[in-house]
């Protein structure tokens, strides 16, 4: 009979355990506005003759919430056009942040150039966000929104869930 206890406050404890883990689980969501530093330009062939394209971006954060951890936050991304079958070619990016205080994160996208979306992946850092760990989705590249300084090239929405 005590196993048997033992065994249900066991599995009671993981529940709860498990539940608050989802449960710290938090979500953040807004505009990534990007400013180009340079157009996407071919790049030098590899070595076995495929040639890639990529453009670099200085980005900036705009949440939802205000006081997001993510807010305001500024970086550079550069991305990457790998030629694919059929025209639908594979894109890839990472960009650097850093927070007003100082605290920085990387973010990594993938996508195919006919989807709707790209995936995300946020990654710690320094300061706040040095476990930093969480996924999400941005849109393809957007028109700026009225509000928009001339200087921005295009924007994207994004929505992540992450546990810091």
């Amino acid at each position: 009979m005590k196993n048997s206890n033992l065994f249900t406050t066991t599995i009671i404890l993981l529940g709860v355990l498990f539940n608050m883990n989802i449960t710290y689980a938090q979500t953040a969501s807004g505009r990534i506005i990007y400013t180009t530093i340079e157009e996407a330009r071919p790049a030098p062939k590899s070595m076995n003759g495929v040639s890639f394209q990529n453009g670099m971006f200085k980005a900036r954060l705009e949440t939802d919430n205000s006081k997001s951890p993510f807010n305001k936050a500024t970086g550079v991304c550069e991305n990457w056009l790998v030629p694919g079958e059929n025209g639908n070619a594979f894109i890839h990016g990472v960009c650097i942040f850093a927070d007003p205080d100082g605290s920085t994160f990387v973010t990594y996208s993938s996508s195919k150039a006919k989807d709707k979306s790209s995936t995300i992946h946020i990654k710690g850092g320094t300061g706040k966000f040095l476990n930093l760990d969480g996924t999400g989705t941005s849109s393809k590249t957007l028109p700026l929104d009225a509000d928009l300084k001339v200087d921005d090239c295009c924007m994207s929405t994004w929505k992540i869930k992450y546990k810091m």
